[in-house]
């Protein structure tokens, strides 16, 4: 057998003791991730605070007295309704990005073309194309064409007007 060395006497001077206190302990894992020389990179999901273990804890137990459920299965039921909420929050922050961004581009094109369009007779005032010239030709050349939803705006007028 090997015979085992005497341990040190931190007894012998103070200056030794307070050496062995302020040693660093070996930590195996890190909490956080070295890059490069003064980098130091967090974990994204840090553990949670006692304060939200014991929120979580009394949730759970609301639920376990509620429903007559065991811990493990109110647990359970407490973090698929957490994951809900989660996966509701992300949807209405992705819709909210896809309404955002489909504003901006609405609001960001050129209105010029448009008024031009209908300056130059190439559509009317509602977005459609003209009337043919030959439906004003059929109603001969005193009578002239009134758009129906502007002949119920003017009391009086029906779709022809002499």
């Amino acid at each position: 057998m090997h015979a085992v060395p005497p341990l040190p006497s931190i007894c012998r001077s103070e200056r030794s003791h307070i050496d062995l206190v302020l040693q660093p302990l070996p930590i195996t894992e890190p909490p956080y991730y070295t890059i490069a020389q003064d980098n130091v990179v967090l974990p994204p999901d840090p553990a949670l605070s006692e304060r939200e273990l014991l929120t979580m804890h009394a949730e759970i137990k609301v639920v376990q007295a509620r429903y007559g459920l065991s811990y493990k299965d109110a647990a359970h039921r407490v973090h698929l309704q957490e994951v809900a909420r989660l996966e509701a929050e992300d949807n209405a922050m992705r819709t909210f990005a896809v309404l955002q961004a489909r504003l901006d581009h609405l609001m960001n094109q050129e209105i010029i073309p448009p008024v031009e369009a209908i300056d130059s007779g190439a559509v009317d005032m509602g977005g459609r194309p003209p009337l043919p010239h030959s439906n004003v030709d059929v109603l001969g050349p005193a009578e002239t064409l009134i758009d129906p939803f502007v002949a119920m705006l003017i009391p009086g007028q029906s779709c022809t007007s002499k």
